[in-house]
């Protein structure tokens, strides 16, 4: 016999946007990052961040 535990957890929402962690401020006039940059802001590497462009996850990349 199983015996399963259907109490519903009642935990407050959370926005990973949000906790992302403070701005980084940059320069009057550049406000584009260069792919080295948002890897290491994201945690991902720049291969990821390619695939994901290349499959329509980060549309209107600019180079």
């Amino acid at each position: 016999m199983t015996v399963v535990d259907s109490t519903p957890v009642k935990s407050p929402p959370v926005d990973a946007c949000v906790s992302a962690g403070p701005a980084h401020p940059r320069p009057d006039g550049q406000d584009r990052y260069t792919i080295s940059e948002v890897a290491a802001y994201t945690g991902l590497s720049a291969p990821t961040l390619r695939w994901y462009e290349q499959i329509g996850l980060m549309p209107d990349v600019e180079r």
